[in-house]
Order: C-alpha cells, then sequence, then structure tokens
C-alpha cells in the first residue's frame, strides 16, 4: 500500500514530457520486473485454450475423413477424376495444418513463448491450405476433370491468382500472430 507521500502527483499540463509529469520535491518509487500470467491450465488465455482442444480433435476427424476418401478411391478406380486428387491432397493438408497448429498451440501453453520458426511455418502451411482450397473450388467451377481435362487457356491466370491468393493469406494470418 502506498501511502500519499510516496507516490507521484501528475501536473496536468500540455505537451508529451513525462519528466515533468512528476513533482521533483517527493520521493519517487521505481519498480522493475516482469510480470507474469499463467492460468490455471497454462499460458494461453481463455480464449484461445478451447482452440487447442478443437484443433486435436478436428486432427483426428480430418485423419478418418482423409482416410474414408483415400478407400472411397480405391474402392471406385473406373470412376476417378483428376480432380480427385485434389481433394485428397487438401484433405491431408488440411489434417497436417490441424496437427501443427495444435502443436504450436501446445508448445505456447507449456512454455509461455511462441517458437518463431514454427510459427513461420505455421503461417504459411495454413496460407497454403487456404491457397489450395481456393484452387480446389477453382478448378472444380471451371469444369477441371469433367468437362475439360487440360487447362492450357487457363494455366498462367489460375497460377497467377494463385500466387497472390497465398502472399494475402499469408499477409493476413501473420497480422493475426502479430496482433
Amino acid at each position: 500500500i502506498f501511502s500519499a507521500k510516496t507516490s507521484p502527483k501528475i501536473k496536468t499540463r500540455q505537451g508529451p514530457s513525462p519528466i515533468d509529469a512528476f513533482d521533483q520535491k517527493l520521493p519517487h518509487l521505481i519498480l522493475n520486473g516482469q510480470i507474469s500470467f499463467v492460468n490455471s491450465f497454462g499460458f494461453l488465455n481463455a480464449d484461445q485454450y478451447p482452440l487447442m482442444q478443437f484443433y486435436l480433435v478436428m486432427f483426428f476427424l480430418y485423419m478418418l475423413a482423409s482416410g474414408y476418401w483415400i478407400r472411397l478411391m480405391l474402392q471406385h478406380k473406373e470412376n476417378k477424376v483428376s480432380i480427385h486428387y485434389y481433394i485428397c491432397a487438401l484433405l491431408l493438408v488440411t489434417c497436417i495444418e490441424c496437427a501443427i497448429t495444435f502443436l504450436e498451440y501446445d508448445i505456447y501453453n507449456q512454455t509461455g513463448k511462441r517458437m518463431l520458426p514454427l510459427t513461420v511455418f505455421s503461417v504459411v502451411f495454413s496460407a497454403f491450405r487456404e491457397t489450395l482450397a481456393r484452387l480446389v473450388c477453382l478448378l472444380i467451377s471451371l469444369g477441371y476433370g469433367i468437362i475439360m481435362n487440360v487447362l492450357n487457356r487457363y494455366s498462367t491466370k489460375i497460377c497467377l491468382l494463385s500466387f497472390l491468393f497465398l502472399i494475402a493469406c499469408s499477409i493476413n494470418y501473420a497480422c493475426f500472430y502479430i496482433n
């Protein structure tokens, strides 16, 4: 408990001079230290802790969905279209993304510090998954594998759009981690 004699009095004045803001006649108390905030479950805040469990559950669900999709592809070999491989890749990449995100949250929950290489990899991999999902939607809407089997006419536009989306999505995810 600080008494009125040791607490600084702030003068009201205009200007950004913090040195003149305290009364120089009174003694001042200077504290140095580090504030550490730990919950009962770890270093994650209450908003992010359920996400860690969510990504673990989603990892197993995407693993089951990927296995079921591969089983269906093997069962119906004669009816496969090339877009089915893209959907299978998207399921597997999403499964890996959930595992990476869970690992990142778990390490942060235990140590209280983010590992920069893992965070950068998570951001780039999440952006890659978003780009792959957009690419699959674009290919399906163009009728790839059903109406046309070759995309020679559209390949440069598709590559350019996918690359620009990857850059924009990476910046978006990086802004989320910065804030």
